[in-house]
């Protein structure tokens, strides 16, 4: 596994916990001219 895969992995994983405690995910890899956030 590369560390791309893992990095995927992990915000899979942290998508799972935050749903399961009553989060919503509104987008993933949320990207603009000044940086991205993985998970919104």
């Amino acid at each position: 596994m590369n560390s791309r895969e893992l990095g995927n992995l992990g915000e899979k994983i942290a998508c799972q916990y935050l749903g399961k405690k009553g989060y919503r995910i509104l987008n993933t890899n949320f990207k603009r001219k000044w940086g991205e956030i993985d998970v919104v």
